[in-house]
């Protein structure tokens, strides 16, 4: 399976159930444009029984629903995050480069689905004149389950802001 591996950029807000992401027409350049979209995306994300991942800030999950469908292992780059992803593969088993990458994080622990987020989605990107996304504004409304023997259930809002290509 080929892997691929990006650098990203984003900063996390909660917000309120009446925040709404101001009009961002005024901050596009000459030639650039605004685009909206409306995504409903799952994610699985997997870790061990200690959290070991996360203990070291590195998260892994199963994501479908959008372009971004797919694995992706984020781990820690200063300030900015190292994404390796992989094709979404059939079934929901952790793929082989994946657990072997995570295998010193987690001292050969087994890898177990950890909790299940639905995401509804309002995002926006603000393109330059050469096509090329400036940042990603998402606002997302998340539903999680954390999984395991004491299953628990929770809601929130929160709005991501991601820097693009350009």
């Amino acid at each position: 399976m080929v892997t691929q591996e990006q650098r990203e950029r984003e900063d996390k807000y909660d917000v309120g159930a009446n925040f709404a992401v101001p009009a961002l027409d005024e901050v596009v350049p000459p030639g650039g444009r605004v685009e909206r979209t409306e995504l409903n995306l799952e994610s699985l994300y997997f870790d061990t029984e200690d959290r070991d991942l996360l203990r070291n800030a590195v998260t892994l999950r199963r994501r479908s629903g959008d372009s971004d469908n797919g694995w992706h292992l984020k781990v820690p780059a200063g300030l900015a995050r190292t994404e390796i992803r992989l094709a979404l593969t059939t079934g929901k088993a952790v793929p082989k480069e994946l657990r072997d990458l995570t295998l010193g994080l987690r001292r050969g622990r087994a890898l177990q689905p950890i909790a299940l987020l639905r995401t509804t989605r309002s995002a926006t990107r603000i393109f330059d004149d050469h096509d090329l996304v400036i940042a990603e504004i998402a606002d997302d409304q998340v539903q999680a389950t954390a999984l395991g023997p004491a299953a628990t259930f929770t809601e929130w809002r929160e709005v991501e802001v991601e820097l693009g290509t350009a």
